[in-house]
């Protein structure tokens, strides 16, 4: 796995892989003695785990195609969303992530359909069985192997993969009816849902009330917080205000599909209450002296949301 990662990261493995099962097709009839098995084995591991680490990474760990245990249990959790429901209607609801569950459903169906096509291919022509499959693997990625030769000598940030990928990828959108996916952007952004507190502070209740009703609720939290900030309370509250207000916000951020990084725009009202709890966390943690908690949550204002981080801390 080693030597599989730094091929990854050396912009190779895409070509190693085809190549690797080329030539393993084309040899491994010729191989006669007794324990040849091993080679096989050996071959066959070391090219699947090359084809997982390139899917791996140019699809941000959603999809690993040679770990066919953890796609059943990812469609298992999706298939356990779509049919949980909360018994307390004051929580958010489970959202499943359906275009999720319908790629790993494709996947896993193609591995069982390979799998009984290639034993039957194998016993009627032997490993010649994967020449044919490996050439329509290489012309796939001829406009990957065109785009690498033309990228030699130039740094990696201007090689002209990426873009290669994401022509690929718009492609693939237009044949299958699909809107066009960059393999090579960042996250999705995050939408948080409605939150109910907005509506009961904008009818003039107090932050306090508020929060007693809807204590998992961020607006409420970093409304409480700027009342005492307002009104002259000392920083530690501030900051405790603050403090509890973006944990509640880490919380709904994962329920709805954020995984630990990735944009959280300001100019979704839901997402305001995590944005503001977040800016007042920073400015408490200054004003306390903590220095290291205001460099790293004023980041990651930043990094979430740069209109937001212009707004509140700019």
């Amino acid at each position: 796995m080693v030597t599989q990662g730094n091929l990854v990261r050396r912009d190779r493995l895409y070509r190693s892989s085809k190549h690797s099962w080329c030539c393993f097709g084309l040899l491994a009839d010729q191989l006669t003695w007794e324990r040849r098995e091993l080679v096989f084995i050996g071959v066959l591991c070391f090219t699947m785990g090359m084809q997982n680490a390139v899917i791996t990474k140019i699809s941000f760990a959603q999809i690993r195609t040679t770990h066919v245990t953890g796609m059943v249990t990812d469609i298992g959790i999706e298939l356990g969303k779509l049919a949980y429901r909360h018994r307390r209607h004051d929580l958010d609801p489970v959202v499943a992530d359906v275009r999720k569950l319908g790629v790993l459903s494709l996947l896993v169906g193609l591995f069982f359909v390979g799998g009984v096509l290639g034993t039957l291919g194998y016993l009627e022509f032997g490993f010649a069985v994967v020449v044919p499959l490996a050439l329509c693997l290489l012309a796939a990625a001829s406009a990957l192997l065109l785009a690498d030769l033309k990228g030699r000598g130039r740094p990696p940030g201007e090689r002209l993969v990426p873009v290669a990928l994401a022509r690929l990828s718009e492609r693939r959108g237009r044949l299958v009816g699909m809107p066009h996916v960059d393999l090579m952007a960042g996250p999705p952004p995050t939408h948080l849902p409605v939150d109910p507190a907005a509506a009961e502070l904008e009818g003039g209740a107090t932050p306090a009330a508020v929060v007693r009703s809807h204590p998992e609720s961020p607006v409420a939290w970093a409304t409480l917080a700027e009342q005492a900030r307002d009104a002259g309370a000392d920083d530690v509250t501030v900051y405790a205000y603050a403090r509890v207000g973006y944990h509640r916000s880490l919380d709904m951020l994962r329920r709805n599909g954020w995984k630990g990084h990735g944009p959280v725009p300001w100019e979704h009202e839901p997402n305001r209450g995590f944005l503001r709890a977040l800016a007042l966390l920073a400015l408490s943690a200054r004003a306390i002296g903590e220095t290291g908690e205001w460099e790293r949550c004023s980041e990651f204002l930043r990094d979430s949301s740069p209109a937001a981080y212009d707004a509140l801390l700019g």
